[in-house]
């Protein structure tokens, strides 16, 4: 199949587990990391806007042209396009922070204070408003980022009244080798709590679960481009 093809599939599912669960179908963000950019075109040309890269340095190498997509064919039969929204989803450096608000319009994985803080001077400096999500650690595990369920209420109340950041939502990355219903269940839960319309959950192995619970961004990569091949 083609990637216009898979997309018109997961276009399908994700309409019909909304339909089913009575949800908002939520965004598919087509997770672009470690995909060339013969590929990405091709995803634009089916009619992608919204893109998940996990590293800056891939942002700022493949993106400069496919960014803006003003129109799409030729002569009298060209016509605007809805341009494309890039989601940054990886771990970010404090000392790079200010590459990820120049080129990221939402950002899925604020997870600590200082990180918190380098966002808010970088966004001062570029004159740049962005979304936020905080990536939650439900797992406790070690090895990923996210704040921890405990440390949410002072991480969301320093970015939110003490910073001005925007944020929207929650983040979730659940524990591989585990049922992941029951954190999306959860995540939907204490996004509900604290007033956050967004839950950024589900990817391709998973995403019909995220949306019975409720997910309003899902991050979908080999459903739709296939295995990764090296950058």
């Amino acid at each position: 199949m083609t990637i216009a093809d898979n997309y018109i599939a997961l276009r399908q599912t994700v309409a019909d587990c909304a339909r089913q669960w009575q949800h908002p179908a939520p965004q598919l963000i087509a997770v672009s990391k470690q995909v060339d950019a013969d590929r990405i075109d091709a995803a634009i040309e089916a009619g992608c806007r919204h893109f998940g890269e996990n590293r800056i340095e891939a942002v700022m190498e493949k993106w400069a042209h496919l960014a803006t997509q003003p129109t799409t064919g030729q002569g009298n039969d060209t016509k605007p396009v809805d341009p494309i929204t890039l989601h940054f989803i990886g771990g970010i450096q404090s000392r790079k922070a200010a590459d990820v608000v120049a080129h990221c319009a939402v950002i899925h994985s604020l997870d600590r204070p200082r990180l918190a803080e380098a966002l808010a001077a970088a966004e001062t400096k570029l004159g740049i408003r962005r979304e936020y999500l905080i990536q939650v650690n439900q797992g406790n595990e070690t090895q990923k980022g996210g704040v921890a369920i405990d440390n949410l209420p002072q991480l969301l109340e320093l970015c939110r009244d003490q910073l001005g950041l925007r944020v929207v939502g929650l983040m979730t990355l659940p524990p591989q080798h585990h049922d992941p219903e029951p954190f999306f269940r959860d995540l939907t839960s204490l996004a509900q709590a604290f007033q956050l319309p967004e839950r950024s959950m589900g990817m391709s192995a998973d995403f019909p679960a995220a949306i019975k619970h409720g997910a309003t961004y899902i991050r979908v990569g080999t459903a739709l481009f296939g295995a990764r091949r090296n950058p």
